[in-house]
């Protein structure tokens, strides 16, 4: 009987071992992917309309400028559209969905 709980226990170690490392690496990338490690960020014309970054429902990190001309990134964000074939799924700035793009309330008119 200690052999079959030994076995069991190599078992689980081995899944979880595994679980922990494919989890790592997810991380990992999606760290890297959005991740801005030399200060730099994306910039977008606040005017740019049907791409993610100027949608109102994109929820990525983003800050509109003082003269409210230009939007920059410095991440990757998500669809929260629901009308959106794109929701719930991770996208950059300057992707978009003409149909479905609503402009950002905070870009001025």
């Amino acid at each position: 009987m200690a052999a079959s709980k030994e076995t069991l226990d190599r078992r689980k170690f081995i899944l979880r071992t595994s679980q922990v490392l494919a989890g790592t690496a997810l991380a990992g990338g999606a760290v890297t992917a959005s991740a801005n490690t030399d200060g730099e960020y994306f910039v977008l014309d606040s005017a740019a309309e049907n791409l993610c970054g100027t949608c109102q429902h994109w929820g990525g990190r983003r800050r509109i400028s003082v003269d409210g001309k230009s939007i920059e990134f410095d991440s990757l964000g998500w669809c929260n559209n629901p009308k959106s074939p794109n929701y719930r799924k991770t996208t950059g700035p300057k992707g978009g969905m003409q149909m479905v793009w609503e402009k950002w309330s905070e870009i001025p008119a």
